[in-house]
């Protein structure tokens, strides 16, 4: 198979009104969500890299430890990272969309670029700190649940060297909240080679800018 057959968006074929089903994300990925029985389905499609970065250059920035950023890694890289990082936390007992691998077929996706999940209904964190002024809404303990999930998991992280543990797309959208659960969602970004520590680390700076920006 060529190069630009392997670069072509992968064909869902779900209807032709799948595109009335698409959920806001970025410019690295296209998820849908999907009326599945009697709920919804969360359906993710992971982009090709922007054609501007050669595979050469791709390498060249990774010789000498430069970090591309997720609209530089392969589509597939990112949709199998992303799949092992939601298994690896689900088998730790930290919350994230389940991975729903039968559906896949059902859909008749292309596997290696498409990862099917469940659908939460959950507020994120950004729904809380911007309606800060709703009777009955104490952001203080919001804070208090997503800040004492992440000392735990960062805990563990550090126990074990673990650097899947990080959440390396921390922002106040991908941070969701259902009564005591903190769920964290997008984890396609594959982190760079350094300390796990350093990770930890950036995971709560950036969350905290986020933070502090929406509330």
């Amino acid at each position: 198979m060529r190069q630009d057959e392997l670069d072509r968006p992968p064909v869902i074929q779900i209807g032709s009104d799948i595109e009335r089903f698409r959920l806001p994300g970025s410019s690295t990925n296209r998820p849908y969500r999907i009326p599945h029985g009697n709920g919804s389905l969360v359906v993710k499609v992971y982009e090709p890299p922007q054609p501007s970065v050669g595979e050469r250059f791709s390498r060249a920035l990774r010789q000498v430890g430069i970090r591309q950023s997720a609209r530089h890694v392969s589509a597939t890289e990112r949709c199998a990272h992303e799949r092992l990082v939601l298994q690896y936390w689900t088998q730790r007992g930290f919350a994230v969309p389940r991975v729903d691998q039968r559906t896949v077929q059902e859909l008749q996706c292309l596997t290696d670029r498409v990862l099917v999940m469940e659908f939460l209904n959950a507020r994120p964190l950004q729904h809380f700190l911007q309606q800060k002024s709703a009777s009955g809404v104490s952001i203080e303990a919001k804070l208090d649940q997503v800040f004492s999930e992440m000392a735990s998991r960062h805990t563990l992280a550090l126990r074990e060297n673990s650097p899947l543990l990080a959440h390396l797309d921390a922002n106040t959208g991908n941070v969701l909240l259902d009564g005591a659960t903190v769920f964290r969602l997008d984890f396609e970004t594959i982190p760079d080679e350094l300390p796990v520590v350093e990770l930890l680390a950036r995971e709560v700076v950036k969350l905290c800018r986020w933070i502090a920006r929406d509330w």
